[in-house]
């Protein structure tokens, strides 16, 4: 039998019947338990008469190991990624769904879902033994930071940074300035912004995707001298 499964001992005599040992049968005191040893086991199974005459009749119950079913831990990728799953080991391999892998009759294929899925496997051996497992492959879609853009004001004017992402954009990112020191989307030379290139970062909490950085140039142009005020006679 397969670890796990029971089969039906075939025995008879008469008297006083006695299944030895106990562990795994369903019942030792009749001809015809079901046995579900943990391991192969070897059982006797005595008859004892009335007139205290003894007889006894051995079977061995040979219990398979169940193949090695492990579909491996949960994986989370980026949409348009690939993970390896399952576990390479001998056996014969059954995955489903098909969908977004690179076999199904394998120990470990690639695994490239566009949504997230459940994938089950079941493997079989040559004892005819069977075991199932299965692992989830979360997919997270990448966000956008937008595209680079630009913008050059005066130096007595501000400016909204997000207004010169080009493109669609997720807000939940943050700003860098030229030095890589997190700042916020109102660029003010007056409050000391430094002109130059301005990253923003967006990123997912726990996603495989990596982040999104877009740079918007910024310039600022000094205002014209017009000299001192003069008066005339």
């Amino acid at each position: 039998i397969c670890a796990g499964d029971s089969v039906q001992l075939q025995g008879s005599g008469s008297g006083v019947l006695l299944w030895t040992p106990a562990a795994g049968l369903s019942d030792p005191t009749i001809p015809d338990p079901l046995a579900s040893p943990e391991a192969t086991t070897f059982y006797t199974l005595t008859a004892t008469g009335s007139n205290a005459c003894v007889n006894s009749d051995q079977v061995t119950v040979v219990v398979n190991l169940l193949p090695n079913a492990n579909g491996g831990p949960d994986k989370v990728i980026c949409l348009g990624d690939s993970v390896q799953i399952g576990t390479p080991s001998p056996g014969t391999f059954t995955w489903t769904p098909a969908t977004g892998l690179s076999a199904t009759d394998v120990a470990a294929p690639l695994a490239s879902p566009t949504v997230s899925t459940m994938y089950y496997v079941s493997v079989s051996d040559t004892n005819a033994c069977s075991a199932s497992d299965s692992v989830f492959v979360t997919v997270t879609e990448p966000i956008s930071a937008g595209g680079d853009g630009s913008v050059t004001i005066c130096s007595n004017m501000s400016a909204w940074l997000f207004d010169h992402l080009t493109g669609s954009y997720d807000a939940s990112g943050v700003w860098q300035d030229p030095t890589f020191i997190d700042n916020d989307a109102d660029f003010d030379p007056s409050l000391g912004d430094d002109p130059g290139a301005w990253y923003y970062i967006v990123q997912v909490a726990n996603s495989a995707c990596p982040p999104d950085t877009a740079v918007v140039n910024v310039a600022v142009n000094t205002l014209p001298d017009a000299g001192a005020d003069q008066s005339v006679d």
